[in-house]
């Protein structure tokens, strides 16, 4: 996994008062790395680059190690943190079609023999508009009934039955769904809101009533759809870098400092 790190060197030369200036050098050191950190979550909370979803695990992520006897590290080893802070290119998302064992494949006549795979997308009640929040709360229940299986559209075959390889499969009751319209289009080539269809999927367990707000959308092979935009990266390491450098020199030439007459 990739780690992406903030480090701090101090090198003292060697002489007689070496033992004496150490442990200040360390606790330096330490106390630098501790700001770097809060420094770097500051960054991150404050960011309206990444996405809010991503910032907790990212913050969970920053990690303060010393590395050596005058080293101390400041790092991120979440798989997101490099893309994040680099930027992400464009993908084409249905390049998950090829490694998904869940895919399927249709058997309508526009899309014969053409491979899919179908997509939960959840919402929140904050981040609806006001008409879709009222008309979301009205909904009538879905839930999960059990669990049944079905054949992978991978085609592939289980090494261990020697028969078709089969996947998990969910079997529903439906509610109702949300009609289109209660929100405005995200863009012009949109086919509809990213509410339409939205179900009220009960999660209760024992006693404890609960719902998740979800809409399933189709991942079809061949689409146009479903090519992420390129994201610019934050930057943030540089910039923390740049801001953090005058006030560890001064932390540590106070640290160092030997007192008068010696």
């Amino acid at each position: 996994m990739a780690i992406f790190k903030l480090s701090l060197n101090v090198f003292i030369q060697d002489s007689p008062l070496q033992a004496d200036v150490l442990p200040q050098a360390r606790r330096a050191l330490q106390a630098i790395g501790l700001e770097a950190r809060a420094r770097w979550v500051d960054l991150i909370e404050q960011s309206p680059s990444i996405r809010q979803e991503e910032k907790a695990d990212y913050v969970r992520s920053l990690t303060v190690e010393t590395t050596g006897p005058l080293q101390v590290s400041v790092y991120s080893d979440w798989k997101y943190a490099y893309e994040i802070e680099n930027g992400r290119p464009s993908r084409d998302l249905k390049r998950m079609l090829d490694t998904s064992l869940k895919v399927r494949v249709s058997t309508s006549k526009k899309n014969a023999g053409k491979r899919y795979l179908t997509i939960p997308f959840r919402h929140t009640q904050a981040a609806m508009p006001a008409p879709v929040r009222t008309a979301a709360r009205m909904l009538t229940k879905s839930e999960v009934t059990g669990m049944g299986m079905r054949r992978s559209g991978t085609g592939a075959w289980d090494i261990k039955t020697k028969a078709p390889l089969l996947v998990a499969q969910r079997k529903y009751r439906w509610g109702d769904h949300l009609p289109a319209g209660l929100a405005l289009k995200q863009a012009p080539h949109h086919k509809t809101d990213r509410y339409a269809g939205m179900v009220r999927m009960n999660t209760s367990a024992g006693k404890g009533k609960s719902s998740v707000y979800l809409t399933f959308r189709t991942m079809m092979e061949g689409s146009a759809g479903w090519i992420s935009k390129p994201v610019p990266g934050v930057f943030h390491v540089q910039q923390l870098a740049r801001d953090i450098e005058p006030m560890a020199r001064q932390l540590l030439l106070s640290a160092v400092r030997l007192p008068a007459g010696v």
